[in-house]
């Protein structure tokens, strides 16, 4: 599938697979507990291609994994899909997803005291105040959080293995598969 997409137009995609547009994956729903938007939904369509054409390169170099749909014990990277907003909720930050107030944005740093510490404020203060790098500071607390919880899909999945070899797998915090979600 992703060479397939790889060597694809984006547009020429979206405009073959029409009822897919609003079609969610089965591991957005599971995972997520709410409705993401779907990988050829208008908003994110060419994001998705693109994502394949990047994720194919790297799986041609032969030395990644990409979990848990080509995995390599060997690999010199691992790549795991993440969702920044559900560790948010999973590890109990309850700073908004976009701060509209000064407060909110100081409330930030209290909630990453927990877990992460910065070399420098300059750090902190990026992680807090742009989005991309909070999202980005999200995402490498979750690949720490679940480094030794790789085996996560096959152990909490209700999700047939055929759709998370295909569809792939949102990897969470492993306490939160005791929460309700």
């Amino acid at each position: 599938i992703l060479r397939h997409l790889a060597a694809s137009d984006a547009d020429h995609i979206a405009a073959a697979l029409p009822e897919h547009r609003k079609t969610p994956r089965a591991c957005d729903t599971f995972a997520t507990g709410s409705a993401a938007l779907a990988p050829l939904d208008i908003r994110l369509y060419k994001q998705t291609i693109e994502g394949a054409r990047f994720l194919h390169e790297l799986l041609a170099e032969g030395r990644t994994a990409l979990l848990p749909q080509c995995p390599q014990p060997d690999a010199a990277l691992t790549l795991i899909e993440v969702y920044p907003s559900v560790t948010a909720r999973d590890v109990g930050i309850k700073a908004p997803r976009k701060p509209k107030a000064p407060g909110q944005v100081r409330g930030r740093p209290a909630a990453l005291a927990h877990y992460l510490s910065f070399d420098h404020p300059a750090m902190l203060a990026a992680a807090v105040t742009l989005e991309d790098a909070w999202d980005a500071v999200l995402a490498c607390l979750s690949a720490f959080l679940v480094r030794h919880d790789l085996e996560q899909p096959g152990r909490v999945a209700t999700i047939p293995a055929n759709l998370r070899a295909t569809e792939g797998w949102i990897y969470r915090h492993p306490d939160a598969w005791s929460l309700p979600h």
